[in-house]
């Protein structure tokens, strides 16, 4: 049985041509980034944010505290789940809000 061949240009290109080929392609990146990206200017304040996190059971519970946060500026940013002392699942949803 013959073993497979490459078909194409890459069966073609040299390993030297395809080290440049990811360079140029890697170096073409950095440099449109900082097209993209606009760089952070000194003397500007950065936004603050206020967090808050609550516990919260049931699914009835979290609509109902999210609602209330929600309607007082806050917004939902996580939640994770950690064993209680008791041995229950506990849910955690933090919210955060703009300091004024």
């Amino acid at each position: 049985m013959a073993p497979a061949r490459k078909s194409g240009i890459y069966r073609r290109m040299s390993q030297a041509k395809k080290v440049a080929l990811l360079l140029g392609v890697f170096f073409l990146g950095c440099a449109a980034e900082r097209l993209i990206v606009p760089p952070a200017h000194a003397g500007s304040t950065p936004q603050r944010w206020e967090y808050a996190c609550k516990e919260a059971g049931g699914e009835k519970d979290v609509a109902k505290m999210a609602n209330q946060f929600g309607a007082a500026g806050w917004e939902l940013v996580g939640g994770s789940t950690a064993t209680g002392y008791n041995g229950g699942i506990e849910p955690t949803w933090c919210f955060k809000r703009p300091l004024p």
